[in-house]
């Protein structure tokens, strides 16, 4: 490999010094505006265009080099993109793969001589949060997920930022599972997931369980006789009931209005091809399945939200739950915790069956017989994966899933600068929280505040921003002795310090079938240790196994 550039040793984009690939010759000048950076240009004509500087050359083939270098990263288990460099315009111009990294498709110059347009990753949201009645306090807090639950219930509606968790997963390597910026390497480890969401990392893995048979007839026998005007999970009633039509805000997020379908009238029909297809949608949608297969998709979806919020908004309403009520709400809130905050999915609007024994587990043992799950481990697993998978879509219609929440918080501690809201009011419960579990965590700090943004910053200006992101904005170790005090006067959750000695463990991650690498080799900054370059050796999945 030749020697570095006195420009890529200051701006960290040497392949030797961060494990990246071989890096590639300097490019031509090239204008800024193919890079998307802001130039002096005429649009008068294109003839009189004022030649841009030698800075902002030699900035634009940097940031083309680092984003051509982005594209170069993608897992060996996996058809890797190849493309061929035009001495033109030192752009890609074929593409013969159609599983591409997104950054390598940010970097494709389509005939216009513009960047290739991405669409921003689509997210299932939790929506508000739910209330946690008194009877449920001591079984969560018994499975390590009571910081989580307490955190969730102030969250806003529309808290996370799918622009900024899109200019993230573009900057996702694969093969380290470590995050590429200018600056060097990151990650998201252990230790953030037990500040942020204060998750045990102790105790056994969430290995794929056994898919329930007939989970929908099981749930049946179990809620019908504890929840009044009960819904069956096959048949579930989206209309609110008398009840649920005051907005109150303890009733917040339970009341779901029926869908409005639209209605063809006849003049529209009139276009022989609009006839057919109209035609043909009905003739669709009255054919009916038989019984066997209905209930067979039924079997593989799992319990949607609109049942899991309809039957909770019932059992929040009573004044006082039974015992055998209580064990109902806590099933049920800990499968939205499952399907909605900590392992998303793109399995519809549903959870995944799999998980309802972890949730049966939880709200019908002994308390002092609740298995003790790593979900840390767990949720940071799913995370990898969705990384790694999203990092490859570039459809217009593609989805991050894990958890979304982790992530976001993580930047908003790391990269304070990089969408940070503007603070309004911060309220603190600390009437709510009643001892040394039943504490706030970090992330309680961002969900339990109002927020607002001054200006709407979207995908692409979120990527030239980590593009321009200076190293001294990076704020290394977020969680200090005085940062903490100035969150959480009153101490955080012991189980966010409680695991600290599997931090930095090398190990690997183990959710389901998933099987992930933990390499905190990568980024010791980020423990206040110092960073070996290279990096030492860790703990690689087989290729096989990792696909």
């Amino acid at each position: 490999q030749p020697n570095p550039t006195p420009v890529r040793r200051r701006l960290g984009c040497h392949g030797r010094r961060f494990g990246w690939p071989a890096p590639l010759p300097l490019a031509p000048p090239l204008h800024a505006s193919i890079l998307g950076l802001k130039c002096t240009a005429s649009s008068a004509s294109p003839d009189h265009r004022e030649s841009p500087s030698a800075s902002t050359r030699r900035t634009a083939a940097v940031v083309f080099r680092r984003r051509l270098n982005l594209c170069l990263l993608a897992p060996k288990s996996s058809p890797t993109s190849s493309f061929i460099l035009s001495p033109k315009n030192m752009g890609a111009t074929k593409v013969q793969e159609a599983k591409v990294h997104r950054a390598h498709v940010r970097t494709t110059l389509t005939k216009d001589g513009c960047v290739q347009r991405l669409e921003p990753l689509a997210l299932r949201s939790a929506g508000a949060g739910w209330p946690i009645q008194g009877e449920m306090v001591a079984r969560l807090k018994a499975a390590g997920l009571l910081p989580l639950a307490r955190m969730m219930e102030g969250i806003p509606r529309d808290f996370l930022d799918r622009d900024l968790l899109s200019a993230l997963v573009d900057r996702w390597n694969p093969r380290t599972h470590t995050f590429q910026f200018p600056w060097g390497e990151m990650g998201v480890s252990l230790k953030d997931v037990s500040m942020l969401l204060g998750l045990p990392i102790k105790g056994d893995p969430i290995a794929k369980p056994a898919d329930p048979k007939n989970w929908a007839q099981d749930m049946g026998t179990r809620f019908c006789k504890h929840v009044p005007e009960y819904d069956s999970v096959l048949n579930v009633s989206n209309t609110p009931s008398s009840e649920a039509k005051k907005p109150t805000e303890e009733l917040r997020g339970f009341s779901k209005k029926p869908a409005k379908r639209r209605k063809i009238s006849a003049k529209q029909t009139e276009h022989p091809q609009l006839k057919e297809s109209v035609q043909l949608a009905t003739k669709k949608s009255t054919k009916l399945k038989e019984p066997e297969e209905e209930e067979d998709s039924a079997k593989l979806r799992g319990p949607t939200l609109a049942w899991l919020r309809s039957t909770y908004g019932k059992l929040v309403r009573l004044k006082e739950l039974t015992e055998e009520q209580s064990q109902c709400a806590v099933e049920i809130y800990v499968l939205w915790l499952f399907g909605w905050v900590m392992f998303t999915s793109t399995h519809g609007d549903c959870v995944e069956p799999r998980l309802i024994e972890y949730a049966m587990d939880i709200a019908y043992s002994k308390i002092e017989d609740i298995q003790e799950i790593s979900y840390g481990s767990a949720v940071l697993a799913g995370l990898y994966r969705a990384n790694c998978d999203s990092c490859m879509r570039i459809g217009k219609k593609s989805s991050y899933v894990g958890c979304p929440l982790l992530l976001n918080l993580w930047s908003y501690e790391y990269l304070s600068t990089l969408g940070h809201p503007t603070e309004t009011f911060f309220k603190h419960p600390g009437s709510v929280y009643k001892d040394d579990v039943d504490a706030p965590t970090v992330g309680s700090y961002w969900t339990n505040s109002q927020f607002k943004k001054e200006k709407q910053v979207g995908y692409d200006s979120y990527s030239q921003s980590i593009d321009i992101f200076r190293p001294c904005w990076v704020n290394w170790n977020p969680y200090t002795r005085d940062k903490l005090q100035q969150r959480a006067p009153g101490g955080l959750s012991s189980l966010c310090t409680r695991d600290r000695k599997f931090w930095l463990t090398k190990r690997n991650l183990i959710y389901d079938i998933y099987v992930e690498e933990y390499a905190p080799q990568r980024f010791m900054r980020q423990f206040d240790l110092e960073q070996r370059v290279p990096p030492p050796l860790g703990n690689p999945v087989p290729e096989e196994i990792h696909a």
